[in-house]
This record gives C-alpha cells, structure tokens and sequence, in this order.
C-alpha cells in the first residue's frame, strides 16, 4: 500500500535527510584524517629509509647490494618523497577534514532546531527557510562520497537495513583507497631488508 504524500511529516522527511547527511559528513572527515596520517606516515618511514643507507655506510655496515643499485634506488626514494610531500600539499588534507568536519556541525545543528518539529503533519512558513539553509550548507562545503555513504548506512542503523556482504565491501573499498601508501611503505621496507640480507 502506498504511502499517501499528506500522510509524509515535511519536518520529520527534513529531520532525516539532515541527520543523514551530517552522518555522512562526519564520515568524509574520517576518511580524510586517516588519508592525511597515512601521508604524514608515508612521508615519515620514507625519509628513515632514506637515512639507513648512508648511515649504514658511514658505519661500515656492510650492504647485500652494489653502488650503483643503492645510488639509484637513493634517488627514487627521494623522488617517492617529493611527490608524496606534493600529493600533500595539494589533497589538502587536514583543511579539507575541517571543514567538512564544520559542515556536519552546522548541519547537527540544523537538525537540532527542526526535531522540535518533526510531528508537525504540515508545512509552516518557517519550512522554507530551513529547507533553504539546508541547501545553503550544502552547497558551502565540499560533498561526501560513495565510500562515506557506505559507513553512514552500516552505522546508522535506525534508517538503513544493510545487507551481510556489504560490511566486507566496505572495508576492502575503503583500504583500497591507501593502496597507495601501502605499496610505498611495502617497497621501501622491502628494500631495506633487501640491502641488509634479510630477504
């Protein structure tokens, strides 16, 4: 049986998109705090990789591989470093977290103002405007992704039903996205046991 459009409560249909979407936001602002530690890491063991060579060498350790292998491989990581410290600077990370972050306070706060509300079977002349800042605060920051919805719909559970299958396809999808940073890490470590015999 369809639900009939006079039976739909507008403030409780607002109450729930808002609430939605802050839980979206907050979930896009997780994922760029863990992309923005995962470079800052990246960058990090980088630069150690980067010492353990010539401080190996100043010590008199002796290395599995020839000169001219260590000089180029010396080289590449030092490249590897520069285009993460560049990924860096352009992903913006950090003030991209923060401001989606603000984005979901706004909206929590939004939301907040309207549960009063949300029983209310018809529009009042203030529905406009709320609805209208809603898509104000929207259109201000910086829109969330498939990913992010994915976590909303597996935590918010008041709203959605999630299936068994998409817990594990959530987190292959979201580890994906550092595949990156894991294969810098993975060859630099690599490496490192390489030059020492470990491997």
């Amino acid at each position: 049986m369809e639900i009939l459009m006079s039976e739909v409560k507008p403030y409780k249909e607002l109450y729930d998109r808002v609430n939605k979407t802050a839980k979206n936001r907050f979930a896009a602002q997780l994922r760029l705090e863990h992309h923005n530690k995962a470079v800052l890491w990246t960058i990090t063991l980088s630069s150690i990789f980067l010492l353990v060579t010539p401080l190996a060498q100043g010590f008199g350790i002796k290395l599995t591989q020839d000169k001219a292998l260590i000089d180029f491989v010396q080289i590449l990581l030092t490249i590897v470093i520069l285009a993460v410290s560049i990924i860096l600077s352009m992903a913006n990370f950090a003030v991209r977290g923060e401001r989606i972050h603000n984005c979901g306070m706004e909206l929590n706060g939004l939301a907040r103002r309207i549960y009063p509300k949300i029983e209310l079977n018809e529009e009042d002349p203030e529905y406009v405007n709320v609805n209208k800042e809603y898509d104000e605060i929207l259109c201000r920051y910086e829109n969330h992704t498939k990913v992010d919805f994915m976590r909303t719909k597996l935590q918010m559970t008041q709203y959605y039903q999630s299936k068994l299958w998409e817990h594990p396809v959530f987190v292959i999808r979201y580890f994906s996205e550092f595949w990156l940073y894991f294969s810098i890490l993975g060859a630099g470590a690599y490496w490192i046991s390489l030059l020492f015999g470990v491997v």
